[in-house]
């Protein structure tokens, strides 16, 4: 099983550091890469796992990709 998703965001670097500790305690058979890519990040989570494991966690990645997009968003809106 397997998900990709490619987000055009701003400041993609910042926010693969903001998700790289989401790579910690990935349920096993999953793997997950996170990588910048001309102004976007792509999310990629594949492997085995129950099909309500794998939903649980690519829900998680969205939701902390989400916070990631709207944090780094506001600290470049005040200049910080």
């Amino acid at each position: 099983m397997q998900a990709r998703l490619r987000a055009e965001v701003g400041e993609a670097e910042a926010i693969v550091r903001a998700l790289s500790p989401d790579n910690v305690g990935i349920p096993r058979g999953l793997t997950l890469e996170v990588s910048p890519e001309e102004g976007a990040v792509t999310v990629h989570l594949r492997g085995k796992a129950r099909i309500r494991t794998f939903a649980r966690t690519w829900n998680d990645l969205m939701i902390n990709l989400r916070t990631a997009t709207a944090t780094v968003s506001s600290l470049k809106e005040r200049n910080l």
